[in-house]
């Protein structure tokens, strides 16, 4: 397996890695590690078996590393192996090569709609240019070409990958769902209330996952400006320490210095002691481009699994589950007062609230979880092992 994510706040390549191990594969995952000095430093984990090789990166990246990692063709090179297991469009093309030269599968797993995405500028995030779209779908659609197994997150991205690249089959759904045994085996610690010395009272919404300037905190903080003072707003994630002055500065130009809390992250595997003491848990990405349009984020199912009733932005995936299973409601992510509309109905209705809740753990722990997907990708494996690669 090829990754060049953060493994520590990606869980969907090392749930990959081990349900792949359950099944009696052998899984070495190979990522770029900045400060290593050896190449090929391995770790195995003792309970599922899987081994990460942490690669160095070059002293000098070259400009195109995103897209051919030499560093880790390299290294693989030097090992045995039946299948690549490519993660994201960045580690295709290092996949297909090493498929290629070995004579063995190529799988595909992509994490997002690499192509409609948005990029740093000046003026900040923006989508890609049409020009840049169009390199990258050229790009992808001759690798695809070559994939013998393809898995994505969402139905939506996995009809346009069927639709742009005329494929027979739309890929493998595999969504990221969370892992319930192994969430519901991790520790807890103090609560959010205990945290921030919130009363029952307060009704809190809470943020839990990465945070950068594309998650949309802003406007969430803005809705609170419109919402009575016992309605709260805690901020939890990694990154959050390059945002923190940020937020901190427009909760004071709002009055809201005592509405809006930041905590530090939790471990990968302790998001749902990260979530007690929280009323909703909310996910407010913005229209910036396709690819979060049509997102079907893991913390969604965290929340659910930790018994929240969830608020989301109202696009196509997300809302037509939240929809068919009752278990939250969703707003335009761009109105601070559709926000704060949708906040405000949860608070004003415990009950129904909690109800909510309850439907949505319910659907986590009935179908909506890793341990009830994760056949996809062993069976799809199954096949190309008895199938030999062309």
């Amino acid at each position: 397996m090829l990754a060049t994510s953060q493994l520590d706040v990606d869980p969907r390549i090392d749930k990959t890695a081990r349900s792949l191990a359950r099944r009696g594969f052998e899984v070495q995952v190979l990522h770029s590690t900045a400060g290593v000095r050896h190449a090929g430093v391995e770790e195995r984990d003792a309970a599922s078996g899987v081994c990460h090789v942490r690669v160095p990166l070059p002293d000098r990246l070259a400009s195109g590393w995103l897209l051919f990692q030499e560093n880790l063709r390299r290294e693989a090179m030097s090992r045995e192996f039946d299948f690549v297991h490519a993660n994201d469009l960045t580690t295709l093309l290092t996949g297909w090569l090493l498929a290629r030269v070995r004579g063995v599968p190529l799988v595909y797993d992509a994490h997002e709609l690499w192509s409609e995405n948005v990029w740093l500028t000046a003026r900040g995030y923006e989508p890609m240019p049409a020009l840049v779209r169009k390199l990258a779908t050229l790009y992808e659609g001759a690798l695809v070409r070559s994939v013998a197994l393809f898995f994505s997150v969402s139905r939506s991205i996995c009809a346009e990958y069927q639709r742009r690249y005329r494929l027979a089959d739309p890929p493998v759904l595999l969504p990221n769902f969370p892992e319930v045994e192994r969430l519901r085996a991790a520790g807890g610690g103090a609560s959010i209330r205990e945290l921030c010395g919130l009363g029952d009272a307060h009704f809190v919404t809470l943020y839990l996952g990465g945070v950068n300037p594309l998650r949309n905190v802003e406007n969430v903080i803005r809705a609170h400006h419109l919402l009575p003072p016992e309605y709260v707003f805690v901020v939890r994630g990694p990154g959050l320490e390059l945002c923190r002055d940020g937020y901190a500065a427009l909760a004071r130009s709002l009055g809201l210095e005592e509405r809006v809390f930041m905590l530090p992250a939790v471990a990968r595997d302790d998001v749902l002691g990260g979530c007690r003491g929280a009323d909703c848990g909310i996910a407010m990405l913005r229209n910036l481009c396709r690819n979060f349009y049509w997102f079907y984020p893991n913390k969604l199912f965290e929340y659910m699994l930790a018994g929240l009733p969830v608020l989301v932005s109202g696009f196509p995936d997300v809302a037509a589950h939240v929809t068919a299973e009752s278990c939250g409601l969703t707003f335009d992510p761009d109105r601070p007062e559709s926000i704060a509309a949708a906040i405000r109905a949860l608070g004003g209705d415990p009950a129904a609230a909690r109800a909510m809740g309850r439907r949505g753990q319910e659907g986590v722990l009935r179908e909506f979880n890793w341990e009830a997907v994760a056949g996809r990708l062993v069976d799809g494996y199954a096949r190309l092992t008895a199938t030999p690669a062309a």
